[in-house]
């Protein structure tokens, strides 16, 4: 009976002669939550936005950052040529 009171369980029907007028479920009550210790402490994963995470840089690999080395190389030497002209 306590257990029913505890949790957010269905009332069990003793017979048929004493009905229960509450509600379908019972709610737990604050005295009840004070006892239950899974209750009072935090998420174990809260919920925290993507931008608010930490973001971990990728490193690139040889040909990758050849690539890219000689992109920003190429930029500058176009860039270089068109103040030139």
């Amino acid at each position: 009976m306590q257990a029913d009171r505890l949790l957010n369980t269905p009332a069990p029907l003793v017979d048929n002669k004493h009905t229960t007028h509450s509600p379908q479920f019972k709610t737990i009550t604050a005295s009840a939550a004070a006892r239950l210790p899974s209750l009072n402490m935090p998420p174990k994963h809260p919920a925290m936005s993507p931008s608010i995470a930490t973001k971990t840089r990728k490193s690139y690999s040889r040909s990758e950052a050849r690539y890219y080395s000689q992109t920003r190389e190429a930029r500058k030497l176009i860039a270089l040529l068109a103040t030139m002209a």
